[in-house]
Parts: structure tokens; sequence; C-alpha cells
């Protein structure tokens, strides 16, 4: 006997109702199936994260050669393959929130990785002196 998808063997538990033939050869459970993904999809992208607005700039590992490194920073999402974009962008947004807790002026990320249980980014604080001078919220 052939193995049977995981997602087959869900739909067949279903009760019978949602076994039946609708117009054009669809079963309800095909339509089941489709309403069941497509919600997983909206899911994602209802994951809200505020938008940073202090002072914190990113930028590259040349341009704090002469500042105070603060301290690492490291979060993840469970926002993971065609989501991992807006995780990365919310773990960002997060990141630069604990930059300004440490009272850091500029942030350098490392590479954002993406597996199939989460998307993670780290980066490191620093203070930087010209930036200092500015006013802090």
């Amino acid at each position: 006997m052939p193995a049977m998808h995981p997602m087959s063997s869900f739909l067949s538990r279903l009760s019978p109702l949602t076994r039946s033939p609708l117009r054009n050869g669809r079963s309800l459970q095909t339509t089941a199936l489709v309403l069941a993904l497509s919600t997983l999809t909206a899911c994602g992208s209802f994951q809200r994260t505020p938008r940073y607005a202090g002072d914190v700039v990113a930028t590259d590992a040349s341009q704090v050669t002469r500042c105070t490194f603060l301290g690492d920073l490291r979060s993840s999402s469970g926002l993971t393959g065609l989501f991992a974009p807006k995780g990365v962008d919310n773990i960002k947004q997060d990141l630069l929130q604990q930059a300004d807790s440490l009272e850091a002026t500029h942030v350098v990320w490392d590479q954002a990785a993406a597996n199939l249980d989460n998307t993670s980014l780290s980066g490191k604080a620093y203070r930087c002196p010209a930036a200092a001078n500015h006013s802090r919220r």
C-alpha cells in the first residue's frame, strides 16, 4: 500500500460532509485545504512590530572604527521561508530598540540566518563621538 501524504490523512479524517462534491467537480475537501493554506499564509502577514523611531543608525563596520563598542545584539523571529524578509525587518526593529536602550548611536548588522524553525539576526551596538553630541530622545 503506498504511503499516504500527511495532509491527505488529515483531510480523510474530516467529516463526510467535507468530501461531498461541489459544482465543477471540486470537493469541499479541496476547498478546505485551500482555505487552510490561505489562513496560514495570512497569519504570517499580520505579525506587526512597531517601527523604530529613535536616533540609532544602521551602518557598516568601516564607519564605527572610532566608536565605543557597547554590546552584541541578537534576536529571532518565527517567520521563515517566504516570510523571512518580514522576520528580518521585525528583528531589526526590535534590535534598534535594544541598541537605543544601551544609548548606542550606531549598529552594524551581521548576516541574517533563516532556517526551518526561525529567522535570526545579530549585530553590534556602538556609541560614536560625533553622533553623541546630538540630542537624544
